[in-house]
């Protein structure tokens, strides 16, 4: 385990290289996304970067731009870790979970990179970032997604304590040694869980993100239920999420994930059985289009589902004689 001191400024390179050079720093520090400079012109930024094990803390001054986080970017990187921002100068748009809320000098914001997010600034932007791993964060924070795309006000109490003590671990990052570095991060951590336990309307809030989430992950399965190795553990990753949380959130819904995909299956293998276009495509070729990989399986699952076997489905919906296997 080391420190990592890293200091950057755009002036140091060529003014053609700077939107670039800029974007793929701020990436390769945090996670992949667009970026989208406000303009054509050569973009301007800086920043001081603090990073040790789970936490990394940046403080920036950049030009304005827009930061969009997509599935696409998610399943790319499967990076699901958390940041918090605390602007110190000009203001942003934060859109995740279906909020939508301004937040500028004097407030924080919480941002889980495991869900699509988007990040739009008014001017040119100041602040601090801390990042923290998944697992880092969830163990001071099992709540900590219920304030995700949602603002702190930072102006008083805990909340300014809070802000500051963020601000001031980016301003003081290169007098700071690797165990005070530490030290100082989980003392932020500790108080980011007081303001989540105080924070008002947190199970409906909960709720949203929880619901948000899982509807990213039916998607996600339904779009890719014909593979055969889909399970569990591809879910979780392609978003950046631990198997046991994608399994609760399932189990929220009355359901597992195994329950979810092979119903998924079945219904697609019971859209081509009843479609006169795939009349010539044996049960079994079906059952294997659809993601099942026996077709002994198949045919109990299907008969379990819906009273009836694949050849008699066919047969009644195509109105034939049962079809070859």
């Amino acid at each position: 385990m080391r420190f990592i001191k890293q200091r950057f400024s755009t002036a140091d390179v060529s003014a053609s290289d700077r939107t670039a050079m800029w974007g793929a720093l701020v990436q390769d520090i945090n996670f992949s996304f667009a970026f989208r400079p406000a303009d054509d012109r050569p973009y301007s930024g800086a920043l001081r970067r603090y990073a040790v094990d789970d936490f990394q803390v940046v403080a920036f001054d950049e030009g304005q731009a827009e930061f969009h986080r997509d599935d696409d970017h998610i399943r790319t990187d499967g990076i699901g870790v958390f940041e918090v921002f605390a602007p110190t100068r000009g203001g942003c748009v934060i859109e995740q979970f279906g909020s939508t809320e301004e937040c500028g000098p004097g407030s924080m914001f919480f941002v889980d990179a495991a869900a699509p997010f988007r990040l739009v600034q008014r001017g040119r932007m100041a602040g601090v970032i801390l990042k923290t791993s998944r697992a880092a964060m969830e163990r001071y924070l099992p709540g900590v997604q219920s304030m995700c795309g949602r603002v702190v006000d930072g102006r008083h109490g805990l909340p300014r304590v809070t802000r500051d003590m963020l601000r001031s671990i980016g301003g003081e990052g290169d007098s700071l040694q690797m165990p005070q570095f530490e030290s100082a991060c989980h003392h932020l951590m500790d108080l980011m869980a007081m303001i989540v336990d105080g924070a008002r309307d947190l199970n409906v809030a909960d709720g949203r993100v929880r619901g948000a989430t899982l509807a990213r992950l039916k998607a996600h399965i339904r779009e890719h239920a014909a593979d055969p190795r889909l399970g569990t553990g591809d879910v979780a990753a392609a978003f950046g999420l631990s198997e046991r949380y994608v399994q609760m959130l399932f189990q929220g819904d009355g359901m597992t994930v195994r329950d979810y995909l092979r119903r998924q299956r079945l219904d697609e293998a019971r859209r081509q059985l009843a479609n006169p276009a795939r009349r010539d495509r044996t049960i079994t070729e079906i059952a294997y289009a659809s993601g099942f990989s026996s077709s002994a399986h198949f045919s109990t699952a299907f008969r379990m589902q819906y009273g009836l076997s694949p050849r008699e489905f066919r047969s009644q919906a195509l109105g034939r004689r049962p079809a070859r296997t």
